[in-house]
Parts: C-alpha cells; sequence; structure tokens
C-alpha cells in the first residue's frame, strides 16, 4: 500500500495534470492500493476508483466519483463535488408529499411536510422547453469559458443567485431576463437535516398553473 498526502498542491497546474496522469498509470501498472489524500476535489474525482469524502473527521460518503457527482447522499457531499458549486434553493415538502421549488410541483415523496433544499448542477441546465423545473431570472455576471458561457441568474422570488453554464454564443447579457429548465432527473432534494430523499418519479408530473 503507498500512501499520498497531496504530493502535487506546490506544483503549477500542468505538472499537476501531468504528475495526475503519471500516478495513476503507475497504480495500474503495480497493482497495488494507493490512497491519495487531498483537498482538490478535481484529483480526487479524476484520479479514484472510489472516493472518501469528509470533513471534521467525518467520512460523510465513499463511492466511486461518479456516484459522488450524480447521486450525494448529502448537501455537504453535493457542495464539494463539481465546479462550479451546485445550485441550492429553497423547497416545501406539503402534507400530501408533493414537494414543490419555485413555485413549481417537482415531485413526491413518502416523507413528513416541512422545508427541503433542491440542488441542481450549473452543467445540468438546458435552454431547450423539456420536462423539469423552470428556473427564472435576471442575468448578473457573464463569464466567458471558451466552448461555454456561465452566467449568473438571480431569483426575484427568492433573492439567491444561481449559476449555469451555457452554449457558447447563448444571447445572455447583464440586466436580462432569462429562463432556462432543469430536468427533472437532474433535480436532487435534500431534506432540513442535509440528507438526501427518495423522491418519486418526475417524468410524470406537471408544473402547477
Amino acid at each position: 500500500m503507498f500512501l499520498f498526502d497531496e504530493p502535487l498542491s506546490n506544483l503549477d497546474a500542468n505538472l499537476r495534470h501531468a504528475l495526475r496522469a503519471e500516478i495513476r498509470q503507475l497504480h495500474d501498472q503495480l497493482g497495488v492500493t494507493f490512497i491519495y489524500v487531498t483537498h482538490d476535489q478535481h484529483e480526487a474525482m479524476s484520479m479514484s476508483d472510489r472516493v472518501a469524502v469528509m470533513r471534521e473527521g467525518r467520512i460523510l460518503q465513499v463511492a466511486p466519483p461518479e456516484d459522488l457527482y450524480m447521486r450525494p447522499q448529502s448537501l455537504e457531499v453535493a457542495r464539494f463535488v463539481g465546479a462550479p458549486r451546485i445550485n441550492v434553493v429553497p423547497g416545501d415538502i406539503l402534507a400530501n408529499g408533493e414537494i414543490h421549488c419555485l413555485a413549481q410541483r417537482i415531485a413526491d415523496t413518502a416523507g413528513n411536510g416541512g422545508p427541503c433544499r433542491v440542488a441542481f448542477r450549473p452543467q445540468a441546465v438546458t435552454l431547450a422547453k423539456a420536462p423539469g423545473l423552470t428556473v427564472r431570472g435576471v442575468v448578473g455576471h457573464v463569464e466567458y469559458a471558451g466552448a461555454e458561457l456561465m452566467a449568473t441568474l438571480t431569483l426575484p422570488s427568492q433573492g439567491e443567485a444561481c449559476i449555469v453554464c451555457l452554449p457558447a454564443g447563448t444571447a445572455a447579457h447583464a440586466g436580462a431576463e432569462f429562463e432556462v429548465t432543469v430536468p427533472w432527473e437532474a433535480l436532487h432534494v435534500f431534506d432540513a437535516g442535509g440528507q438526501r430523499m427518495s423522491i418519486g418519479r418526475c417524468d410524470t408530473l406537471k408544473r402547477m398553473a
């Protein structure tokens, strides 16, 4: 077994990229367990077969990188994994189990009524009209990132900001009203304690009138 304790933290970006590939090749060639400690979530996600996300001495989740990204078991894990950071907006669970967010019914659950948090990745949004959560807001800052634009949307009803990744060339400029859709399957719902909730299928639901 080999233990790596943040071996690349003081290197420049190009050298880190090259050594990440070399370390991964060594692992595959030797067939020995590597334990790699890092605060860089990109390193953890790009190099590992399994990742243990820890905070204050507690293991929050152990899973393959794809599971951490697609099915985070807590809001803490969801916020740690992914760049830009996952968007989180308030939601409500009604007494009948319906989950509402941004004045829309998005799912059903067997949980008790009360507040919840609804999260979605900036990359999950689409400009196409599709079944899902409609997110409307006013464009603030727009950042050009080559193949995509990263735009900040301020949601009038919540006073919160969300970051959305849009195709390059999208007509989004500061001060404009803008609308995107988050497909049902890309939504994550967490209870008041920050734990992932089991929810009913969203693709059969329709937005509230």
